[in-house]
């Protein structure tokens, strides 16, 4: 490849075998993640589990919507569109310059592994590791969860209804594919 060239395609690994189990409770996802935790703490377990942290994000995200936005979420699929709602606020937040980049870049991380974990836990699939971060890995599709929520709250004109239900019917429509192969 020609140095002036730039790649376009981006590599993807294989699915991350899951640790968690993500129909769990949120209190069952927050026990797990406590216990991680304490084992990294003692040198049992590495921090750089991604799967962990991007977990740990969603949770502290769940936290975040809850004292900021006064909005409760919770892993069920009725809390996308509370999602979008927290997501519109961090726009407009964003805009007015009344956050700082930096946390504003961590929030947007944090509601990537809210919403990628919302995803697991209703739809299935697995995170995967790509050249530009971590993916949701969901019937064979790979879905860039941060860029997506990024879009969201740096444009304001993307919502995240959308895209699960967009994710929903592709479930759906493989799943029946698969029926009928049988």
């Amino acid at each position: 490849m020609d140095e002036r060239e730039i790649q376009t395609e981006i590599q993807v690994g294989p699915p991350i075998e899951s640790k968690v189990d993500y129909s769990a409770s949120r209190e069952a996802l927050q026990s797990c993640f406590e216990q991680w935790l304490a084992a990294v703490e003692t040198g049992e377990k590495k921090r750089t589990d991604v799967e962990m942290v991007l977990l740990g994000y969603a949770l502290d995200f769940i936290d975040f919507a809850k004292q900021a936005a006064e909005v409760t979420l919770t892993f069920e699929e009725d809390s996308v569109p509370a999602l979008d709602q927290v997501l519109g606020q961090l726009h407009t937040l964003s805009e007015k310059g009344k956050i700082p980049q930096e946390y504003l870049e961590l929030l947007v991380k944090k509601a990537t592994g809210f919403f990628g974990v919302l995803i697991l836990k209703n739809l299935g699939g697995n995170w995967a590791h790509s050249d530009v971060g971590m993916v949701v890995r969901l019937s064979g599709m790979n879905v860039f969860v941060y860029n997506h929520i990024a879009r969201c709250v740096v444009s304001g004109e993307e919502d995240v209804c959308s895209l699960y239900q967009a994710f929903r019917m592709m479930v759906k429509r493989k799943q029946e594919e698969a029926k009928e192969e049988i």
